[in-house]
């Protein structure tokens, strides 16, 4: 190739360089970023003003919550793995 085309050839790929750069328009998804994520909180809070309320939670007594949270404690921990044994003779 001869040294024109070649000179061309870069000023093409340096001008496409640089313009590529030259974007400062902001896009329709940079305009809304994280609003999707607030609308979904937003929308699953049933009471906004929780954590505002101090008094004591009522209608349950205490055995009944420790029974509650002792059942769902209990969905966290493993279970033991069962001891298989292999019998030659039998086809399952």
């Amino acid at each position: 190739m001869d040294k024109q085309l070649m000179a061309w050839i870069f000023a093409g790929i340096a001008l496409m360089a640089l313009t590529s750069c030259a974007n400062t328009k902001d896009t329709a998804l940079e305009r809304n970023w994280g609003r999707s994520y607030e609308s979904m909180v937003y929308l699953q809070t049933a009471n906004p003003n929780a954590g505002k309320d101090l008094t004591a939670v009522e209608g349950m007594d205490g055995q009944n919550a420790k029974v509650i949270t002792d059942e769902y404690r209990k969905t966290f921990t493993r279970p033991a793995p069962k001891k298989e044994t292999l019998n030659v003779y039998t086809i399952k």
